[in-house]
């Protein structure tokens, strides 16, 4: 055998991790025990014209909203009981 070195790595490539199957889930609504719904999708264009996908969703019985863009949820909003 040999201990000549054929090559030096000089950085690990890094690997996808994909998200798991909570990340995936839409977030509890904070005032109910559900999970939030989607409302609708809008299709629109990034700075860099590439295609990007907007959601709204929001709690089943209409408590709050969120958006959900590239793949991240924004804030959730409470809305005012109207009952």
């Amino acid at each position: 055998m040999s201990d000549a070195v054929y090559g030096q790595i000089t950085a690990i490539p890094t690997i996808a991790v994909p998200p798991t199957h909570d990340e995936e889930r839409p977030p509890p609504s904070p005032s109910r025990d559900r999970r939030l719904v989607i409302l609708a999708t809008h299709w629109a264009h990034d700075e860099a014209g590439k295609p990007l996908r907007r959601q709204l969703w929001a709690c089943p019985r209409g408590h709050a909203t969120a958006c959900r863009v590239r793949g991240m949820f924004t804030t959730i909003e409470l809305l005012d009981d109207v009952s």
